[in-house]
């Protein structure tokens, strides 16, 4: 026992000297980093190489933006509630909902963005030193390109769909330019999606080194130790992604499950013949305005099905480690090899948990067909009040 690797406690390390961040880990989370500064909250700043936090500036700038569009969905609310919606009370909770509600993720974005820039910095200097260890660059290249593909696709797409819905059904520039700034929660998706991507495969590479360590020539207690310190440095950037994106991830899937019931019952009494008399509607700006409200609840249905994918594959990847270490701690290899497969089994029995959103659910393959299931009961609910 006295041999055994000391295993360290995961958790993020506070004190980290060197901030000095590599060209190859800046260019892999620059388009990430680049859409978050557009959207008013950045999570850290490069200067001459070197990582910081944000500055008093920039900070500053947050709270006015978000003030802004507080204010923004103040007068929104103002100004729609001065016209009459007689029958279609409904209506009028859904704007308020629709006001306090997202006000409510502005500022935690807001709150977010000022008080965990040190623990994002933690971060990436800890995947740094993984990223130096295991590091492939035909797959460190396909990352990159991919992210500025996915990237400009979405945000094109985005930016089309907001402007020319709202172009056509003739809404006002405030109300168009509020569902644009909605693009800074599907952004954090979109960066909780490629982090836990880029975590798997570190995961990967480690899991294909450890099981292949001896075929490297020159073999020392030093690749040993390396191995074991890259694996607690992926559990540890683990650990840090889980106490970072945890209230985004909440507030996401509340959104979307709300929302999603909440549009269902806003397009059924726009197509209720009572609702078409009172308000004038045009039948084809309804059924314009239904299709919109669709094709968002889709989008939405669509971050949590990849979140909770790639969330599970995740997952799969620490069971081929489990299952890996256990196949060599069997094997004839190395005493050395064996103590560090023998200790990354104690520490993923300790240390290791699913994703959680604040303790309320897992992010996992489940969460989805829970969702969706508990969706569409509720879905059926609100047909039976209106259709029976």
């Amino acid at each position: 026992m006295k041999n055994i690797l000391p295993i360290r406690k995961s958790k993020p390390v506070n004190i980290i000297l060197n901030k000095t961040i590599d060209k190859d880990v800046q260019s892999i989370f620059l388009p990430l980093n680049l859409l978050q500064l557009l959207t008013l909250y950045p999570k850290y700043r490069i200067k001459n190489d070197m990582i910081k936090a944000n500055s008093i500036i920039s900070n500053i700038c947050s709270i006015l933006g978000t003030l802004v569009i507080l204010f923004a969905l103040g007068l929104r609310v103002h100004l729609i509630s001065s016209y009459s919606f007689n029958g279609a009370t409904f209506l009028h909770f859904f704007m308020y909902y629709d006001c306090i509600f997202y006000s409510i993720g502005f500022v935690m974005n807001c709150i977010i963005c000022i008080f965990q820039t040190k623990s994002i910095i933690d971060f990436v200097l800890t995947f740094q030193n993984v990223h130096r260890f295991l590091k492939n660059d035909i797959s460190t290249r396909r990352f990159i390109i991919t992210n500025w593909v996915i990237i400009i696709t979405f945000l094109s797409s985005f930016i089309f769909f907001v402007v020319f819905t709202h172009k056509r059904m003739n809404s006002p520039y405030l109300t168009m330019f509020l569902s644009l700034t909605l693009i800074t929660f599907d952004l954090h998706m979109l960066y909780a999606i490629r982090v836990i991507m880029l975590l798997k495969h570190k995961l990967d590479l480690w899991n294909i080194r450890i099981s292949h360590i001896q075929e490297v020539n020159d073999i020392h207690d030093d690749n040993y130790k390396l191995m074991w310190k890259a694996f607690v440095d992926i559990l540890n950037c683990y650990n840090i992604y889980k106490k970072c994106f945890r209230l985004y991830l909440l507030y996401y899937l509340l959104e979307m499950f709300t929302h999603s019931l909440i549009y269902i019952q806003v397009s059924i009494e726009m197509l209720s013949d009572n609702s078409l008399a009172a308000h004038n509607f045009d039948i084809e700006i309804a059924l314009f305005s239904i299709f919109s409200i669709y094709t968002w609840v889709f989008k939405d249905l669509m971050w949590q099905t990849v979140l909770s994918c790639q969330c599970e594959k995740f997952y799969v990847a620490i069971d081929g480690v489990k299952d890996t270490c256990s196949l060599v701690m069997n094997a004839n290899c190395p005493e050395d090899q064996r103590k560090v497969c023998k200790n990354v089994l104690r520490l993923l029995k300790t240390s290791f948990s699913k994703i959680s959103a604040c303790g309320l659910f897992h992010i996992d393959a489940a969460l989805h067909v829970a969702h969706v299931t508990l969706l569409t009961n509720h879905v059926i609910v609100l047909l039976q009040f209106e259709f029976l």
